[in-house]
């Protein structure tokens, strides 16, 4: 008896501003999905707003296509594929509102469903356990890093009594979230091929590559930071990694160069380079080979280019 017809739809994100309807479409192919939607940005209609969604017929196709996808490169991007906020994932129904997202397990190479959440089912992330979900290929070795260890015993984001924002709501708002973030007027795209290569301990875990745009917001808030990192100890908007054009007169003539700069948006725990924690709302120079951390996460970022020795 053929599988009954239940209309899953996931949630595609990180996608390259040049993705259309026709290119996720085949990139999806496989799972045959019943409706492709990739929304256009409104003041360029030839680029994506950077995510999409898939229907496709069933929850183990749905399942199938989490765990196969979930890290693939697309256009160049490493996507991120999960259920849709409104998406059924089957086995348990839905938390509150009628349908939180599912969580899938292997089962005998079969994609199994699982209930929980709360609100009687769903409501659990679809993850393969990695902290950066947008990134969650690795570029090397293959699979993607697991969760930090000391996830459990690190503590929580806390409650943040900063500026909240709200001024910039009806001008600064992407996918229905605020973004706490504006680029400079002085924002400008590396020509410099730029990587944060993430490491566990001694072991590399991933490459990130960080050059395709002038700007990297990043932290939990999937819908609108371009690194989704999981952590618990990480904010929603953590921080943001810019690109900068700047003047030199310091030889009598005038040098310009586009550099890269770090800015704490006023995260609970904090932002670090080299270990020495760096002050919130303010724009730090990043140099090659600078160690990152965000928060109590146990992953290192180290900044390296195509050039570096």
């Amino acid at each position: 008896m053929p599988p009954a017809i239940t209309k899953v739809k996931l949630f595609v994100g990180g996608l390259a501003w040049e993705c259309s309807k026709e290119s996720l479409s085949e990139a999806f192919a496989d799972y045959n999905p019943l409706d492709v939607y990739v929304p256009m940005n409104a003041e360029d209609e030839t680029k994506s707003r950077g995510f999409g969604f898939v229907t496709v017929k069933t929850a183990d196709e749905a399942a199938r296509c989490v765990i196969e996808m979930n890290g693939k490169e697309l256009d160049g991007r490493t996507i991120k594929v999960d259920l849709a906020a409104n998406g059924k994932g089957g086995g348990g129904g839905g938390g509150s509102g009628g349908g939180g997202a599912g969580k899938f397990k292997k089962t005998g190479g079969n994609a199994v469903p699982l209930g929980g959440g709360r609100g009687g089912g769903g409501g659990a992330r679809a993850s393969s356990g990695n902290e950066d979900s947008m990134y969650g290929k690795k570029e090397e070795g293959g699979g993607g890093g697991d969760a930090d260890d000391d996830a459990d015993a690190a503590p929580k984001e806390e409650r943040n009594f900063e500026t909240s924002g709200l001024l910039t709501e009806e001008t600064n708002t992407i996918n229905g979230v605020v973004v706490v973030y504006s680029e400079p007027s002085e924002a400008r795209k590396s020509k410099i091929q730029w990587r944060l290569y993430e490491f566990k301990g001694d072991e590399q875990t991933r490459i990130l590559h960080v050059a395709k745009q002038s700007a990297y917001l990043i932290g939990k808030e999937a819908k609108v930071c371009e690194i989704t990192l999981l952590h618990p100890s990480i904010s929603k908007q953590h921080a943001v990694l810019q690109y900068r054009l700047r003047s030199d007169n310091s030889t009598g003539r005038t040098v310009t160069s586009i550099s890269p700069y770090l800015m704490d948006l006023n995260s609970s725990n904090g932002t670090f380079i080299n270990g020495e924690k760096i002050p919130k709302q303010r724009y730090v120079q990043l140099k090659e080979k600078d160690t990152i951390k965000f928060g109590c996460s146990s992953r290192d970022y180290v900044l390296l280019s195509d050039q570096s020795k």
